[in-house]
């Protein structure tokens, strides 16, 4: 059973966010990396 990945989103400034995702499969990181990018507007 894979695991999903590890993330966290947190916003720094108006223009910045820092976001990092870890996972064992780079698929679906890359895929919630997009989602969090989406959801902070990045």
């Amino acid at each position: 059973m894979a695991e999903s990945p590890s993330a966290v989103a947190q916003r720094v400034n108006e223009h910045t966010a820092l976001i990092s995702v870890l996972g064992d499969d780079a698929a679906r990181a890359v895929r919630r990396l997009g989602e969090l990018c989406a959801k902070s507007g990045i």
